[in-house]
């Protein structure tokens, strides 16, 4: 396509952005939606909910300025690990291979902690508006007379499956991390060096070398980063996925039970529950008007 690996991974750190943002700003819209669970926020919920263009104006005004903030950090590296870090620590291939592990694993627990996981069966599940917009279903007709639908909940949870495989993309080039892929050589103490200048000529792997390039006076030019590389077997770095796995066993364990369960606690005893609860409220709720 003719991008290079650095281009196609700052698009990804990109992507990455968008996808968790939304994530967050969905997660918010959907509790502060929710009707199930009425006790909960409910000052916010009454704002949230008072006008049903506020939610909007707050969703796009959120994304749209710190979508653009980090665009221009990454794109134009306002801001440096290094610098902020201060050479405190250092990270390797194993432990950045671990961290997007966990990432993973965080994707997952979004989903696993909806209070209507895994069923997703709610009395309200249709009245969840789309995040940002004021629509609670979008249908599209399909040939042959189908009609294919979806609603807010579940429009939410595909964004985030998709930001799951950003970050196993992520996961998986940790692990197959080269730094010469990358226009990068490593010193002594395995610290990464990042070539700036030239490196259209560079066609030999000799010019990757950090003895060459000190000898030749070159790593001058070159940006220092307090990361490493310290070249662990292949075997080594594929622990990284057994916290990823870890996660994904729990999910798919939780859904098998969930569904199980809820065969035997049919729909109608959790919306029964739920009617006569918010008939308890709005009978208090009127006695107290009479009584004032």
């Amino acid at each position: 396509l003719g991008a290079t690996n650095e281009s196609f991974m700052r698009l990804a750190a990109t992507g990455t952005w968008l996808g968790d943002s939304l994530t967050m700003m969905m997660v918010v819209d959907m509790m502060l939606q929710e009707k199930k669970y009425p006790h909960w926020a409910v000052g916010a919920r009454k704002v949230w909910t008072s006008k049903p263009w506020l939610r909007v104006l707050i969703f796009w005004l959120f994304f749209c300025i710190t979508t653009t903030l980090f665009v221009v950090i990454v794109m134009l590296d306002v801001v440096s690990w290094d610098q902020v870090n201060q050479g405190l620590f250092s990270t390797t291939e194993l432990t950045r291979a671990i961290l997007a592990a966990v990432i993973t694993i965080f994707d997952l627990l979004i989903i696993m902690q909806d209070w209507d996981f895994p069923m997703f069966h709610t009395p309200f599940a249709d009245e969840i508006k789309f995040p940002g917009l004021p629509v609670t279903k979008i249908s599209l007709k399909c040939c042959n007379g189908w009609r294919f639908y979806v609603n807010g909940k579940w429009f939410n949870y595909g964004i985030i499956f998709l930001v799951m495989i950003l970050d196993i993309n992520m996961l998986k080039n940790q692990i197959l991390y080269y730094p010469q892929d990358y226009y990068q050589y490593t010193d002594s103490n395995s610290h990464i060096y990042t070539v700036y200048n030239n490196i259209s000529s560079l066609t030999n792997q000799t010019y990757l070398d950090y003895d060459f390039r000190h000898a030749m006076n070159l790593t001058q030019n070159d940006l220092y980063m307090n990361a490493k590389y310290v070249d662990y077997p292949f075997g080594l770095k594929l622990l990284a996925l057994i916290p990823a796995g870890v996660g994904l066993l729990s999910f798919f364990t939780t859904m098998i039970a969930g569904t199980i369960i809820s065969k035997n606690k049919p729909d109608k005893v959790e919306s029964d529950e739920f009617v006569a609860e918010q008939s308890s409220i709005s009978s208090t709720s009127s006695s107290l008007e009479t009584s004032v």
